[in-house]
């Protein structure tokens, strides 16, 4: 199902029959109903996305265990 600018101006004739107290002002061009946020993206291809590193760290830190964790900051969390 596609909206149109029709259907908007036929919602504010139903709610102007039935007595509701809503309109919809200004009735969105087709090109705001296809793209609300007006961002435009580019057409593709796109190239491929560059690594989130390249040093080698870990691009995911709280994926570390709990030990790794205490080690790295010398920590003991251990309860001991």
């Amino acid at each position: 199902m596609k909206i149109t600018p029709q259907d908007y101006i036929d919602m504010n004739k139903e709610f102007e029959r039935d007595g509701t107290p809503i309109r919809i002002d200004p009735i969105p061009t087709q090109e705001e109903i296809d793209n609300p946020t007006g961002v435009r993206i580019p057409p593709g291809p796109y190239p491929p996305q560059k690594p989130m590193t390249v040093d080698g760290s870990d691009p995911w830190p709280h994926s570390k265990t709990t030990k790794e964790i205490d080690d790295a900051f010398d920590y003991d969390t251990s309860g001991k």
